[in-house]
């Protein structure tokens, strides 16, 4: 299958959905970088403070990963953790995953962007754990997180060699984000669509084989 032909979403089409709308899903940096077909891609992050930072999105259009039909969670776990283990080889980096879930809530500040679903992993360890409140749920697996299905926003975090961890979201828009631009000495970076860095993604996807 061509990459450049793939859709970023196999069952819904969101007008306003950077990964799904017709507008966004074949813009050039939505090339996936692997499928696994109608289940879930992977595409390098706009705003790669890194190259090597990508994001796993659901094939199904949803506001957080968790909420992802219960036969698919093991296929987007199973994905996500060999993407990692590929970055961590070809990078040579250990691999920080995290997630801004949306869940149903609009109508509050919220740390998600996007209303699609999407996990980040990000080559190096930026210590997110140390931004993390004393009241977290900890999880053995991505797959148990994942099983557990949430009506609230969240925020979840895997340092590299840590535990995965979610705890309440808040109020502060690409609340992770602002983390690792502060721990790469580019605080004022933060933002995906104000720097989107456009050299990182072509890095990524010339690391990757993928001509663009």
């Amino acid at each position: 299958m061509d990459t450049r032909e793939a859709p970023i979403v196999a069952e819904a089409i969101e007008d306003d959905c950077e990964f799904c709308s017709q507008s966004g899903r074949f813009e050039w940096f939505n090339t996936p970088l692997a499928i696994d077909k109608d289940y879930a891609i992977a595409v390098p992050s706009v705003g790669s403070f890194v190259p090597g930072y990508i994001l796993v999105v659901p094939a199904v259009h949803v506001t957080a990963s968790c909420r992802i039909p219960a036969d698919h969670k093991a296929r987007l776990a199973s994905f996500t953790n060999d993407l990692a283990s590929q970055l961590a080889s070809k990078y040579r980096e250990k691999i920080t995953i995290f997630e801004h879930g949306a869940c149903d809530s609009r109508l509050q500040p919220q740390s998600a962007c996007v209303n699609h679903a999407h996990l980040h992993l990000v080559p190096g360890s930026y210590d997110l754990i140390s931004e993390a409140p004393e009241q977290v749920h900890k999880y053995s697996s991505l797959e148990e997180f994942l099983e557990e299905e949430r009506e609230e926003p969240y925020l979840m975090l895997q340092d590299p060699g840590g535990p995965l961890l979610s705890f309440a979201d808040q109020p502060v828009p690409q609340f992770f984000r602002r983390v690792v631009a502060r721990r790469l000495g580019m605080a004022d970076f933060w933002d995906y669509a104000a720097f989107p860095f456009y050299e990182n993604i072509k890095h990524t996807y010339r690391d990757f084989g993928i001509r663009m």
